[in-house]
């Protein structure tokens, strides 16, 4: 199978497996994002014929809130399928698929596929609700991912200038207010959410805490987490790491080393899980709202929509740093639960490589 980044090409492998290096975002990055995307959707076209089967793994590929990229993503699937080939989607996000065309799209991409499994309920009733069938509950991939060694998260917090024996929260925020802005930003949404962020933070820096920024998505998450520190009113030690530096493992031993972790992106929750950390949870999309359900941990969950989100978030913050114990003994039983899932993943692949 072909996949999006070759993890063999030896540039590809050698930038991944870099530690973080401290630089400014190329917001180069922004603009060309879309067109990389349908470029290497047409490089898997000419690669098809020597392939035995394609599918998308883990991720939120099937939206429309792009209709000319979602047609590129689920054309390749149509082609492929049209062409014999065996295709399908593995623990995938899915939604919205509001338009039309977006559901056909869809069904004519996956009607009748080898392997459809989603991480969410949201994700199966979505595709169930375009028009599919035999589409299966598992859970995200990541939930099994290995940690890097703590000796590197060490050395990661050291070159950011943070110091690894000093107590330490995490943010991971998000560039836009809601998943269904994404693609028209309202500058009113997001300033409000940064300065509530901000608040949050300087409620960190209070309780002692080093903070990190981590940036998920590069540049759009680096430039809000440094509007968020600019807007802090406490001192503390403070650093921006982008995650597309690091390995993933590396992230997650990273948020491994944190005492707490707020967190909007939906991976940084998850690696918050996997390590056993303290986390809130901010309620941008219905992926979160699922994964905080699965994990059974809803009321450490808050809305940036809501009337007093800063507060709302430092009394999660505050009761969990005073007595994380009953959080992550829900969490570790609603984490288990959700792996044991993972072996629907695991069976949708013997069907598409037998």
């Amino acid at each position: 199978m072909l996949k999006l980044g070759d993890p063999d090409d030896p540039s590809e492998a050698s930038r991944r497996h870099e530690l973080f290096r401290p630089g400014k975002a190329d917001p180069r990055r922004l603009s060309i994002s879309a067109f990389l995307l349908r470029a290497q959707a047409l490089s898997m076209l000419l690669h098809i014929e020597q392939l035995d089967a394609l599918a998308y793994a883990g991720g939120y590929w099937l939206h429309d809130l792009n209709p000319v990229n979602f047609a590129a993503i689920s054309g390749v699937l149509r082609i492929a399928r049209g062409m014999g080939r065996r295709v399908g989607v593995i623990g995938v996000g899915a939604g919205p698929l509001e338009s039309s065309a977006g559901k056909r799209r869809v069904r004519l991409a996956l009607e009748n596929a080898e392997a459809l499994t989603v991480r969410d309920e949201h994700s199966r009733r979505v595709l169930i609700d375009a028009g599919l069938s035999r589409v299966e509950l598992t859970a995200d991939p990541a939930l099994e991912l290995p940690s890097a060694p703590q000796s590197e998260a060490e050395l990661i917090l050291e070159r950011a200038g943070l110091d690894p024996n000093q107590p330490l929260a995490i943010i991971t925020p998000c560039a836009w207010f809601r998943m269904s802005e994404f693609y028209s930003r309202r500058d009113q949404h997001i300033a409000a959410m940064e300065r509530s962020l901000a608040i949050v933070a300087d409620g960190l820096a209070e309780a002692g805490m080093q903070l990190l920024m981590l940036a998920s998505m590069a540049p759009e998450d680096t430039l809000t987490s440094r509007r968020i520190l600019s807007l802090m009113r406490g001192q503390t030690a403070t650093a921006v790491i982008e995650a597309i530096d690091l390995l993933p493992g590396q992230v997650q031993a990273l948020i491994g080393r944190a005492r707490l972790l707020v967190s909007m992106r939906l991976h940084p929750l998850i690696f918050g899980l996997n390590c056993g950390v303290p986390l809130v949870a901010v309620d941008y999309d219905a992926k979160v709202r699922e994964l905080c359900g699965r994990a059974g941990i809803e009321q450490w969950m808050v809305d940036p929509g809501q009337g007093d989100f800063s507060g709302a978030a430092l009394d999660l913050v505050r009761s969990l740093l005073d007595d994380p114990s009953k959080q992550l003994a829900m969490a570790a039983r609603g984490r288990s639960a959700m792996v044991a899932r993972l072996a629907g993943n695991a069976a949708a692949i013997r069907r598409l490589v037998r």
